[in-house]
């Protein structure tokens, strides 16, 4: 073989290899976008299922007539949903640590590419410390979550305080 059939033979190499780390990269962008869209598509489920037990509660506590069965459907629905909450926080912490890894990979491949466009985008935005350029999503989700909990413990003590004075008025 001549030299230059060896000096085509591995600029041919170079020029596949560029192409599959680019389709490698296109398929991993994708990836993580659909990694976004799930966690968009968990965010409504928990929103729509938080509203449901609260509808559910606001059933309960509607009607002056609280006898036991409503107390005990009452803990119930309170119980689960702190546990929905807990387990929404902990999705939100899971899905952070996961696009966290994906972008660490994305930045690898880039700096094989010609323009490493998420990491200037990420750098453009501060890295994430400056809250002006860029707030968080992650951090923006877990306020949501803390608030929601923060209200539930709210109407919680409001409904005992109130059955309590009512009781206490007989």
């Amino acid at each position: 073989m001549s030299k230059n059939n060896v000096k085509k033979n591995n600029q041919e190499q170079k020029e596949d290899s560029k192409e599959q780390l680019l389709e490698q990269y296109k398929l991993f962008v994708e990836m993580t976008d659909r990694i976004s869209n799930r966690r968009n598509e968990m965010n409504k489920f928990y929103v729509s299922l938080l509203s449901s037990l609260m509808a559910v509660l606001a059933l309960i506590t509607g009607k002056d007539d609280f006898y036991v069965e409503k107390i005990f459907i009452f803990i119930l629905v309170v119980t689960l949903t702190f546990a929905f909450l807990y387990l929404w926080g902990k999705s939100i912490s899971s899905y952070k640590q996961l696009n966290s890894g994906k972008f660490k990979v994305i930045s690898e491949m880039e700096k094989l590419l010609p323009y490493p466009c998420y990491d200037k985008e990420w750098e453009f935005l501060g890295k994430g410390k400056d809250p002006k350029k860029y707030a968080p999503v992650t951090e923006l989700e877990l306020k949501t979550v803390k608030i929601i909990i923060c209200v539930y413990i709210f109407l919680l003590l409001s409904f005992f305080i109130y059955k309590a004075i009512k009781i206490w008025m007989i």
